[in-house]
């Protein structure tokens, strides 16, 4: 038992380590500072924007009735957010300092008439860049930042 007990302090101790390394920039993975988001289309064009910092998600994979991959949907979980009414060009940019991560739901008001392009860039770096199609009427950007993982050896530990 004593044994066991020390294998499972060593394992904590390398996922705490990893953590530790991962989170303080070690490896060159420093946490973003800051999003920017633009947002182009017709001048004077109304949009409803959905911001967040402060959201959980995950991707699922999408199977059909045989079990055949079709692809995949993003599951988000907004705990805080903030709903603005944005008049086109608009540009804000965010603090993501304390999540790492930005969440942007752009909805059109006039998907037939009103253009629309959405881009975010994180610490200065283009991280996306959408267009909604004809008939689409909104753009989801969802950025999370993902450390390496390192995978404690148990001989080092």
């Amino acid at each position: 038992m004593g044994m066991q007990r020390h294998t499972g302090t060593r394992a904590l101790a390398g996922f705490v380590l990893a953590g530790l390394l991962a989170g303080c920039g070690l490896f060159g993975t420093d946490p973003p500072t800051e999003a920017r988001l633009r947002l182009d289309g017709t001048t004077g064009t109304g949009t409803v924007l959905v911001v967040s910092t402060n959201f959980l998600s995950q991707r699922q994979a999408l199977f059909d009735a045989d079990g055949l991959y079709r692809g995949d949907t993003l599951l988000v979980q907004l705990f805080e957010a903030d709903t603005f009414n944005v008049v086109l060009p608009f540009e804000q940019t965010y603090d993501i300092r304390t999540f790492s991560q930005f969440f942007a739901h752009i909805r059109r008001l006039d998907p037939q008439g009103d253009s629309l392009r959405a881009r975010l860039w994180i610490d200065g770096r283009l991280r996306s860049d959408q267009q909604p199609g004809t008939h689409q009427d909104s753009v989801l950007i969802v950025y999370n930042f993902r450390s390496r993982i390192i995978e404690p050896d148990d001989d080092n530990f």
